[in-house]
């Protein structure tokens, strides 16, 4: 396989993987739509209604709105405990393969993963999580870099 293809298809697997994991998630626990928490007359009612429809218009959005907060923070959640294994699970499986271009697919498109699952939960993951995932991920990426390291030594 010539240098081109091997590129290609390393940058494939990098992009797709974890858009496969997230659309995953999305496809059994789907991410709250914006539209489901609109409520269509808020602006029309806050312009030209009643004080007391104007007090109904916005304790109704405000409730749609932590709705929709709520239901973000548990897909978010979900997003995190899926996309962090399978990042670091790929992150391994890719340093270990024999195929170069697909192992490094693996492990690049395992970094973006686990990155995605920290960037979108890291708000509401407590300090002390923080620290000890991050430690455990830093520990995987010693783990294979030096496991591969000695590999190719010998």
């Amino acid at each position: 396989m010539n240098l081109l293809k091997k590129l290609a298809l390393c940058f494939g697997i990098t992009i797709m993987l974890p858009m496969v994991v997230y659309y995953g998630v999305d496809t059994i626990t789907p991410a709250p739509k914006d539209a489901d928490y609109f409520n269509e007359d808020y602006y029309n009612l806050m312009q030209h209604g009643t004080d007391e429809q104007k007090k109904e218009a916005k304790a109704k959005r405000d409730k749609l709105q932590n709705e929709q907060t709520k239901k973000r923070h548990q897909f978010e959640k979900r997003l995190f405990f899926v996309t962090v294994p399978i990042g670091i699970a790929a992150i391994i499986l890719g340093a270990f393969l024999a195929w170069p271009a697909i192992g490094t697919g693996l492990l690049l498109g395992g970094l973006i993963c686990v990155t995605s699952g920290y960037v979108t939960y890291w708000e509401e993951l407590a300090s002390v999580y923080r620290f000890i995932s991050l430690l455990l991920a830093l520990a995987v990426l010693l783990f294979v870099g030096f496991a591969k390291i000695e590999a190719t030594k010998k």
